[in-house]
C-alpha cells in the first residue's frame, strides 16, 4: 500500500482548519483549480505560436510531442474547469453498482435502475447534489445524427468490410448481414449495430442535438435499457444519449461538493464501450471507485485476469497520476444470515489478494454491504472523500508537474533542433557546413552503432524464425513421401520398360535421391527475404539522417543503390562505396548453407552401392516399395540430424557479420568521416535547404522558447 493511501478514516481531515468545513475546503480547491486553468489556457496559446514558427523552419520532429503535450494540456484543463470533485463508479455487470449508487445518493430504480439480470444501464450519468430539492430531475443531452454516427456507428465499421456509413440514412439503407462477423466482430456486436438500425424510429426524434428535462420516473426511460422491473419493457432513447445528468438531494452533508459520475458496467460487448469509459474516467474522475462482489465457493473467489487488464488500462491513462494514489476498491459484502449465501470471508480473501497483488495497488480498500445507506456512508462514502479531499491537491500537483516536464522536454528537442539548423547572420557558408555536417555525423555513428547494429547483435545468436518456418516445411513435405512409386506404378514399370524389379529399384532410387534434393531448394524464398530485411533496416536507419532528402522517393534496397551511384559518380572514394556494393551482393542461399550438409547424407543413395544390391529373385513391385521407402526414411532422418539447431542460427550470424562489417567501412574507418564530408558537400543544397534563410524564424523561434519557459 503507497504512503498516499494512509488515511485514518476515524481522523478530523488534518488538511482542513477548523473553521472551514469539508465543503468549504473543496470550494478552495476548486477556485484554486480555476486560477491554474487561467495558466493553463495561456500556455495553450505560447504553444500555439511556438509550434507555427517551429513548422516554418521545417522543424517536424517535434510534432508528436506538441500533439501530446496539447492533449495533456487540454485534459487537465477539462478537469480543472470542473464545478465539482467527481468520483467515478465502475465495475461488471450484477455486482451491485447501481445499488451502491441508490445508498449513496439516495436515488431510486426510476434513476438508477438496478436489475439481476443482462445489463441494465443504457447511458452515462452524471449525479449532482442540489440543496432542498424534493423531487430529482435530469437533463438529457442528446447526440445529433451526425454526432451518434461518428462517436457510436462509425467504430463498429473498423471491425468489418463495409465502408462507412456518410449519412443516417445511408445506415439506415445498409444490409447488416451475419457473414459480416468475424474473429475481431461478433454476433453480438453485430446485434448492437443492428439495434441502431432496427430501432431507429423508436429514438431518431430525439437526434437534434437538444437537451431534455424530465424528472421522478421519467429518468428512467433515457438512462434504462429496460424497465428494471420489468425486463420484457425495452427502452431505446438511450440510444440517442450522449449523457444524463441527474440533479437530488444527497442525504450525506459532506457529499454536497461531490459528484459521481455513473458508467455502464464493464464487459458490455458494445464496441467503443471500454474505450469511452477509460476515456471519461482519465478526463474527469477525481476518484475512481472500482466495485467488486466476491463469489461464494469453498476456496474463495480470485482476481480475474480481466481485471487485471482493466486497471492496468485505467493506470495508463494518465502516466503521471499512478492510479494506486487515486483509485479506490469497494468489495460488496452480501450479508446473509446462510453462511453459503454471505460472501464477507470471500471480501476479506479478496482485500488480502489485493493488498498482496503484483498489479492492483488500491489507495483505498473498503468492504461494505452496498444496499445498507448507513454502511456505504460510513465505510466507503466518508473515507472517499476524506481521501479524495487530502490528496486532490498533491495529486494536482502531480499533473502539473508532468505538464511542465513536458515543457521542459519539448524545449530541450526544440533547442536541440535549432543547433542542428545552424542558422545565423554573421557565419560564412563554411562554418555553417561543417556544424550542419557535425550533427548528421554524430547522428548517423549514433544510428548506425547503437541502433542497427545493436539491433542485429542482439539476435546474432537467435534462431532465426524465418528459416525455421521454411526449414520444417520442407521437412513436413518430405514426411508425405510424394515422391515414392506406388505398388501398381512399380508394377506397369516392370512389365512397360525395365523387366527387372532390380532394374526398376535403381531407377527409383536416383529419382528418391533428386526429389529430396529439390525439396530444400525453396529455402532460397525465405532466405532472400531475411537478406531483404538487413537490406531494409540499413535503408531506414540512413534515411533518419539528411540522406533521406537526397532520394525521398526510393526505399529499400532502391535507396542503397542510389547511394552507391553517387559514391561511384564522386571519384576519389574507396571503403564507401564498397560498403554499398557488398551490402548490395550480399545473398544467403540453399547452396551455400545446406547443399553440402544434405548431399553427405546422400552418398550411399546409389544403385551401385554395396548396401543395395540385391538380385532379382528377392524382389517384387511390393518389396522394390518397402526398401524405397525404408532408404527414404532413412535419409531424411539422417539430413534432419545432419541439419542441427546451430544451423538455425546462421542466417543471423551471417546478418550480424555482414551489418557489422558494413558499419566499420562506412562509420568507423580512418577515411569514413572524410570521405562524407566530401560527398556532402556536394550536396548541401539538397540536405540543407533554405539554410542561410532562416535566421529570423530561428531568432523569433528563441523568443517564443524564452516565454513559454518563463
Amino acid at each position: 500500500m503507497n504512503a498516499l493511501s494512509h488515511v485514518n478514516p476515524t481522523s478530523v481531515i488534518s488538511t482542513i482548519t477548523r473553521e472551514q468545513s469539508m465543503n468549504d475546503h473543496v470550494a478552495a480547491i476548486l477556485a484554486s483549480r480555476q486560477q491554474q486553468v487561467n495558466k493553463l489556457e495561456k500556455k495553450k496559446v505560447e504553444l500555439s505560436q511556438l509550434q507555427k514558427v517551429a513548422r516554418e523552419l521545417g522543424i517536424n520532429t517535434i510534432d508528436q510531442a506538441y500533439a501530446e503535450l496539447s492533449q495533456s494540456l487540454q485534459v487537465i484543463t477539462d478537469r480543472f474547469n470542473r464545478k465539482a470533485l467527481t468520483i467515478a463508479v465502475a465495475g461488471y455487470a450484477r455486482i451491485g453498482k447501481s445499488k451502491v449508487l441508490q445508498s449513496m445518493t439516495g436515488l431510486g430504480d426510476m434513476a438508477i435502475p438496478v436489475s439481476d439480470g443482462d445489463h441494465c444501464t443504457g447511458s452515462p450519468s452524471r449525479i449532482s447534489h442540489v440543496d432542498g430539492l424534493e423531487q430529482p430531475y435530469a437533463e438529457i443531452f442528446c447526440y445529433t445524427e451526425q454526432e451518434l454516427l461518428q462517436e457510436k456507428i462509425w467504430p463498429y465499421f473498423e471491425l468489418i468490410t463495409l465502408e462507412k456509413p456518410d449519412t443516417f440514412d445511408g445506415f439506415l439503407q445498409m444490409e447488416l448481414l451475419n457473414s459480416l462477423s468475424n474473429s475481431l466482430f461478433s454476433l453480438e456486436q453485430l446485434k448492437h449495430l443492428r439495434n441502431y438500425q432496427s430501432f431507429a424510429n423508436k429514438y431518431r426524434h430525439l437526434l437534434s442535438g437538444q437537451t431534455l428535462r424530465q424528472e421522478g420516473d421519467a429518468i428512467v426511460e433515457y438512462v434504462a435499457q429496460y424497465h428494471p422491473e420489468d425486463k420484457e419493457k425495452k427502452y431505446y432513447n438511450y440510444l440517442a444519449v450522449k449523457e444524463v445528468c441527474i440533479y437530488c438531494s444527497f442525504p450525506f452533508q459532506h457529499m454536497h461538493s461531490i459528484q459521481l459520475l455513473d458508467m455502464p458496467g464493464l464487459g458490455d460487448t458494445q464496441v467503443g464501450s471500454l474505450e469511452t469509459l477509460l476515456t471519461r474516467v482519465g478526463s474527469e474522475a477525481d476518484v475512481l471507485l472500482y466495485l467488486r462482489r466476491p463469489n461464494v465457493n469453498v476456496s474463495g473467489d480470485s482476481w480475474m485476469s480481466y481485471e487485471v487488464d482493466f486497471y492496468s488500462a485505467v493506470d495508463d491513462i494518465l502516466p503521471a497520476l499512478p492510479l494506486k494514489h487515486w483509485g479506490c476498491l469497494m468489495l460488496n459484502h452480501f450479508a446473509s444470515e446462510d453462511h453459503k449465501t454471505d460472501n464477507l470471508l470471500s471480501c476479506q480473501r479478496m482485500k488480502k489478494a489485493a493488498e498482496e497483488h503484483v498489479v492492483l495497488d488500491f489507495a483505498q480498500i473498503f468492504i461494505a454491504d452496498g444496499s445498507d445507506p448507513k454502511q456505504v456512508r460510513k465505510a466507503v462514502l466518508q473515507p472517499s472523500v476524506e481521501h479524495l479531499v487530502n490528496q486532490v491537491e498533491q495529486l494536482d500537483a502531480y499533473l502539473i508537474q508532468s505538464v511542465d516536464a513536458q515543457v521542459s522536454s519539448l524545449v530541450a528537442d526544440l533547442t536541440a533542433a535549432v543547433k542542428n539548423l545552424h542558422s545565423g547572420v554573421s557565419e560564412d557558408a563554411d562554418r555553417i557546413y561543417e556544424d550542419a555536417f557535425k550533427a548528421f555525423w554524430n547522428q548517423l555513428t549514433r544510428l548506425l552503432n547503437d541502433k542497427l547494429l545493436g539491433q542485429y547483435e542482439k539476435q546474432r545468436y537467435e534462431v532465426n524464425q524465418v528459416f525455421e518456418r521454411d526449414l520444417m516445411l520442407v521437412f513436413e513435405c518430405l514426411s508425405r513421401a510424394e515422391c515414392l512409386p506406388t505398388v501398381e506404378q512399380v508394377q506397369d514399370d516392370y512389365y512397360g520398360k525395365s523387366i527387372s524389379f532390380r532394374n526398376s529399384f535403381n531407377s527409383y532410387l536416383d529419382q528418391v535421391r533428386v526429389n529430396i534434393t529439390s525439396g530444400f531448394q525453396s529455402l532460397d524464398n525465405g532466405l532472400g527475404n531475411v537478406i531483404s530485411g538487413l537490406k531494409g533496416d540499413v535503408a531506414n536507419h540512413l534515411q533518419q539522417t539528411a540522406l533521406a532528402k537526397l532520394a525521398p522517393d526510393l526505399k529499400g534496397e532502391a535507396f542503397l543503390s542510389y547511394l552507391l551511384s553517387l559514391l561511384e559518380g564522386d571519384k576519389g572514394h574507396q571503403l564507401l562505396p564498397q560498403a554499398f556494393a557488398d551490402l548490395l551482393n550480399y545473398r544467403l542461399a540453399y547452396r551455400g548453407m545446406v547443399q553440402h550438409r544434405i548431399r553427405a547424407c546422400l552418398d550411399d543413395l546409389h544403385c551401385d552401392v554395396d548396401i543395395w544390391s540385391l538380385s532379382e529373385d528377392e524382389l517384387d513391385a511390393e518389396n522394390v516399395c518397402l526398401r524405397l521407402r525404408q532408404a527414404f526414411d532413412t535419409k531424411v532422418a539422417e539430413i534432419r540430424n545432419a541439419l542441427d539447431s546451430s544451423i538455425l542460427q546462421e542466417p543471423n550470424l551471417a546478418n550480424y557479420a555482414v551489418c557489422e562489417e558494413f558499419v566499420d567501412r562506412l562509420v568507423r574507418s580512418d577515411l569514413a568521416e572524410r570521405d562524407w564530408r566530401i560527398l556532402l558537400r556536394k550536396h548541401q543544397q539538397a540536405l540543407w535547404p533554405d539554410v542561410f534563410a532562416e535566421h529570423a524564424l530561428i531568432q523569433e523561434l528563441h523568443q517564443c522558447l524564452r516565454v513559454l519557459v518563463k
